[in-house]
């Protein structure tokens, strides 16, 4: 097994239990649904938890050619306990219905976000430290670099707003980046 191999295993377990999470909290919700009604907000955050978790398994790929160092090791790990973490956070116990899905969406807010808020920079640590190490020119990543800060302004306001109008706002910032950066890297990854 090649230390890339390893890597990628360790990394897609860690991400594995974040979307198992997103995935039974839907499974538990769609069972319950005629006690508990979905909260909008809470599943456009879970989806895009589960979005994110696949385009970042997906983008190591682009580290293939990496002399992986340990730092290096934890510098992309970080990013996948981070989503794992998040989802976790997100998914509504609704076998114990201590709280609405509403309601759990707006308890977890400051934690949820403030970690949705400092993924962009542990995922560009971990993006820089593979960079470094396969090509030293950064030309192509400008555009993508300034579009990180809008996702990590739009995660601060809502750790900090309980408005839903304002949570709102903020996931169409998110949605739009999220997007545009998929569209700029996923096309220029090797297919595995």
């Amino acid at each position: 097994m090649s230390s890339f191999e390893f890597i990628l295993i360790s990394i897609a377990i860690v991400v594995g239990f974040g979307i198992s999470e997103v995935l039974a909290g839907w499974g538990q919700q769609l069972r319950l649904r005629r006690e508990l009604h979905a909260y909008p907000l809470q599943i456009v955050a879970s989806v895009y938890l589960l979005s994110l978790s696949l385009r970042f398994v997906w983008n190591l790929w682009a580290l293939q050619g990496v002399v992986w160092t340990f730092l290096g090791y934890l510098l992309v790990f970080l990013p996948a306990l981070v989503l794992a973490l998040s989802a976790h956070l997100l998914r509504v116990d609704v076998l114990s219905l201590r709280r609405t899905p509403r309601a759990q969406y707006f308890a977890v807010q400051r934690p949820l976000f403030g970690l949705l808020a400092l993924f962009p920079i542990f995922a560009g640590a971990g993006t820089f430290y593979g960079r470094v190490h396969l090509q030293p020119t950064f030309g192509d990543n400008v555009l993508l670099l300034g579009l990180l800060p809008f996702a990590v302004c739009s995660f601060a306001w809502m750790m900090l707003s309980e408005n839903p109008r304002h949570h709102w706002i903020a996931w169409t910032v998110v949605w739009a980046v999220h997007i545009a950066i998929s569209l700029m890297v996923l096309p220029t990854l090797a297919t595995p």
